[in-house]
């Protein structure tokens, strides 16, 4: 049996877990709890697309990012 890294591990889960159908919210209205979510998401670290994933809004990433930047949130690098 191959052992894998937790991080190859996770990345592997992801790519498993995505689909397009999951962005239900690309383009749509930001509601008062997606905003909280975001700027949880921001405060724990995640990364811009782990967010985007989170909100099921990774069709649309550039938006999300514009929206941290007018809440004046920023990502980690």
């Amino acid at each position: 049996m191959r052992r894998f890294s937790i991080a190859r591990q996770e990345q592997t889960m992801s790519a498993l877990r995505y689909s397009p159908d999951h962005d239900v919210n690309d383009g749509q209205p930001w509601s008062e709890e997606d905003i909280r979510d975001l700027e949880n998401h921001i405060r724990q670290g995640a990364s811009l697309e782990e967010t985007a994933e989170f909100l099921c809004r990774c069709g649309t990433v550039e938006a999300l990012a514009e929206k941290a930047k007018q809440l004046g949130l920023t990502f980690q690098q």
